[in-house]
């Protein structure tokens, strides 16, 4: 697809003063996927949640300077609509490939990853016009720039556009998936602090 004019933007960002960006990324997405469930069904109203692990692949830039890991889950589930068109049902099934990434830094930095990335592609069916598009989320655990500690949690969205749609129509997606990603993330980042306390 293409991302077109509307390309990322940013929709969240939380910060967790006590805690290191590594215990934070593994709260919100463990091997298990438990507290994602939990927020996809308290939060979200979601129901059938179904989560499968994919193998963890690894890979080097080509200096070897710096690794990463990467690990993918889809989850899929059913859940209330947060779109506002006509005739939209009040469900819909979404399916949600999410990659889950640790960087690490150049060989001979601190041990341990340097920051973590979760990046979704979530896309829905028996939906109006749910086939022309998918919403692409970021979220990024790092450190807190100027802080000796702590983690700061990013969330920023896209549209990967399917097929080609009205601009009205196009306008109301992207206005309703900011901000139900912006609601949806106040609420997981809230549930994964009370967690950590």
């Amino acid at each position: 697809g293409e991302l077109g004019d509307d390309s990322r933007h940013h929709v969240l960002r939380a910060e967790f003063p006590a805690h290191d960006p590594e215990t934070v990324f593994h709260a919100l997405f463990d091997p298990a996927g438990a507290l994602l469930a939990k927020h996809l069904r308290e939060n979200c109203g979601a129901t059938e949640v179904v989560s499968r692990e994919v193998v963890p692949s690894f890979s080097s830039s080509s200096l070897g300077a710096s690794r990463s890991v990467t690990t993918s889950r889809c989850v899929s589930y059913s859940a209330p609509t947060s779109y506002k068109f006509p005739n939209m049902p009040k469900r819909c099934e979404v399916r949600d490939l999410q990659e889950y990434t640790m960087f690490f830094g150049a060989s001979g930095s601190e041990e341990g990853a340097a920051y973590f990335e979760m990046q979704s592609a979530a896309a829905m069916r028996g939906a109006p016009f749910a086939e022309c598009f998918a919403v692409a989320s970021l979220v990024r655990v790092s450190r807190r720039p100027g802080e000796s500690a702590g983690a700061a949690v990013e969330v920023s969205c896209a549209i990967d556009w399917k097929k080609p749609v009205n601009g009205l129509l196009r306008g109301l997606i992207v206005k309703g998936a900011r901000d139900s990603l912006k609601r949806s993330y106040e609420k997981f980042t809230a549930m994964c602090a009370r967690e950590l306390a």
